[in-house]
C-alpha cells in the first residue's frame, strides 16, 4: 500500500477518535433517570413504584425497563412510595420513605445490575439525586430524621446483622459495598446541623459522622438537598478485589458543587474499597430514620450518567476504512 494511503488511514482515525473522545467530555451518556411523574397512585400492587415506566423513565438502561424498582423485600409493605399524598407522605411526584418503629431500614433498588462491562470500560459512573431529609410527624421529639444511597446492595437495607437473624446474602455488607448516609438538622452536640457519613468496604461501621451545613432544615420546615455521588472504577472493572473509589458533592448554599467529608478526612478526599464477589452492584435509596418514631424521607429527580460505546462513531470508522480498502484494493489492480 502507498504512503499516501497509509497516511489517510491514519488521518481518518484520529479523526474519529477525536470526535469520539469530545462527545463524552461532559457528563456522558445518560444511563437511567426518574422524576416519578405520572407514577400512577398508591393502590398499585408495588405502591406506583413501578407505574406508567414508559412515561417517567429516559436513558440507555431505563428506556428499556418493565421493573425499575424493587421493595426492601424483608421491610413491611408500602415502606417506599410514589405520589402518595395522604397525610403525613406529602410525596406527590416523588419517591418517598417511611419508617415506622424499630428495625431494618426500608430501601428501594434499581433493579438493574450496575456490573456491565460497557460502564466499567467507561471507567466511572455518576449518581444525581434530590433528597429531603428532614420530614416527620413525630417532629416534637424527633433529634433526626435523614436517608441515603448505597452501591453494591441488592435490597437497599443497612442490616448488619448475619445471616439467618434479619441479614444475608443480598443485603447491605458493611465490609464489601458503600453506602453514603445523611442527617437533616442532627440536633446534637458537636454537630447540629445536616451530616453526612460514609460506611464502606473494610470499614465496617467506622464511618464518623461529619457536618456539612451550619443552614440545615428544621423538622418542621425542610431542606431538600442535591447530591452528585460519582464512582469511579479505577481497575476499569467490577470484579472481586476491582479496586474503586467515590467521591460525593452537594450542592451548597452558594450555589456550587462542593465535596462533602464522608469519613472523617479532608473535604473531597474520595472513599476506596475494593468489589466483593457477590455480584450485586445494585443502587438503593433507603432512609435513616429513628427508632420509635413514625417519619419520612423524600428522593427525587434521580439521574444516573456514564459512558458507553457510542455505535454510530463505530459504524463511521469501520466505514471509512473500508471504504479506503477498497479504494486501495481498485488502484492495485
Amino acid at each position: 500500500m502507498s504512503r499516501k494511503f497509509l497516511t489517510s488511514c491514519f488521518v481518518l482515525v484520529a479523526a474519529v477518535a477525536v470526535l469520539f473522545a469530545g462527545s463524552n467530555a461532559a457528563m456522558g451518556d445518560l444511563l437511567f433517570s426518574d422524576d416519578f411523574n405520572n407514577a400512577g397512585t398508591p393502590a398499585d400492587p408495588d405502591y406506583a413504584l413501578n407505574a406508567n415506566l414508559g412515561d417517567r423513565l429516559d436513558g440507555y438502561i431505563g428506556s428499556s425497563m418493565t421493573t425499575a424498582w424493587g421493595l426492601d423485600h424483608l421491610s413491611s409493605a408500602g415502606s417506599m412510595r410514589v405520589n402518595e399524598t395522604a397525610t403525613g407522605w406529602n410525596g406527590a411526584d416523588a419517591m418517598v420513605a417511611q419508617f415506622t418503629g424499630t428495625g431494618a431500614h426500608h430501601g428501594a433498588i434499581i433493579q438493574h445490575n450496575f456490573n456491565e462491562s460497557y460502564i466499567a470500560t467507561g471507567g466511572y459512573f455518576t449518581v444525581y439525586f434530590d433528597m429531603t431529609p428532614v420530614y416527620s410527624t413525630d417532629a416534637t421529639s424527633s433529634t433526626y430524621v435523614g436517608g441515603g444511597i448505597s452501591i453494591g446492595g441488592k435490597d437497599g437495607t443497612l442490616s448488619t446483622l448475619p445471616s439467618g437473624t434479619g441479614g444475608g446474602p443480598g443485603r447491605f455488607d458493611p465490609n464489601s459495598d458503600v453506602a453514603f448516609s445523611f442527617l437533616g438538622n442532627y440536633a446534637q452536640d458537636p454537630y447540629n446541623g445536616a451530616c453526612a457519613k460514609a460506611t464502606f468496604a473494610g470499614q465496617g461501621n467506622g464511618g464518623a459522622w461529619m457536618m456539612f451545613d451550619d443552614e440545615a432544615g428544621t423538622i418542621t420546615a425542610p431542606k431538600t438537598y442535591q447530591f452528585k455521588l460519582t464512582v469511579t472504577l479505577t481497575d476499569n472493572s467490577f470484579a472481586e478485589g476491582a479496586d474503586a473509589s467515590a467521591n460525593l458533592q452537594w450542592f451548597d448554599n452558594d450555589s456550587n458543587w462542593t465535596s462533602v467529608d464522608v469519613n472523617g478526612e479532608a473535604a473531597g478526599t474520595d472513599v476506596t474499597w475494593q468489589w466483593d464477589a457477590d455480584g450485586n452492584n445494585y443502587i438503593c435509596f433507603y432512609e435513616q430514620l429513628q427508632s420509635g418514631k413514625t417519619q419520612y424521607c423524600k428522593f427525587d429527580n434521580i439521574e444516573i450518567y456514564g459512558e458507553v460505546p457510542e455505535p454510530s462513531s463505530l459504524a463511521l470508522l469501520a466505514a471509512g476504512l473500508i471504504g479506503l480498502l477498497a479504494y486501495a484494493w481498485r488502484k492495485r489492480k
